[in-house]
């Protein structure tokens, strides 16, 4: 539950949901100052397993507790396939989406051999691709946000 209203956080995370359908995500665990909420979402890849992964400000509920999206004060969502199954977290299912806000243009702000960090003009975030070949030029130079989200080798943080 938000406290104080920054509206343009505010925006992010209502979107945000929306993309994502408002799913239940699931905490896994508290790692230094922060709380980890994830949910496995659905995948018709078998060898792939695919997560929306939450990272907000250290809270005292323990692990195993539930909490909607729109509930979570994140500062860092995550898409990503990650080699370790949770098989007991909750799954969740949506579909791209293809609105004017989740076609945002991004453009790319740095790089290197194991990371691409995009900016955008439209959103107050920092989008980051994770490389999976040490390959510098893995991904385009432009792209838009829900591409981003759906390589599951995603990052977004807002711009400070």
């Amino acid at each position: 539950m938000r406290t104080f209203s920054d509206p343009e956080k505010d925006y992010i995370y209502r979107i945000m949901d929306e993309y994502f359908v408002s799913p239940l995500l699931e905490k896994t665990r508290d790692e230094g100052e922060f709380s980890i909420y994830m949910v496995r979402m659905q995948c018709l890849l078998l060898n792939e397993q695919r997560y929306l992964v939450l990272m907000c400000a250290r809270d005292n509920f323990p692990p195993s507790h539930l909490k909607r999206m729109r509930e979570i004060s994140w500062v860092s969502l995550q898409t990503r396939i990650l080699q370790t199954e949770y098989p007991d977290i909750i799954r969740h299912s949506y579909e791209m989406k293809r609105e004017p806000v989740f076609e945002t243009s991004i453009r790319i702000r740095s790089r290197n051999p194991t990371i691409s960090i995009y900016t955008t003009d439209d959103l107050p975030l920092v989008v980051s691709l994770i490389h999976t070949r040490n390959n510098e030029f893995e991904y385009p130079n432009e792209g838009t946000l829900n591409s981003a989200l759906e390589t599951y080798r995603t990052i977004v943080q807002f711009n400070k």
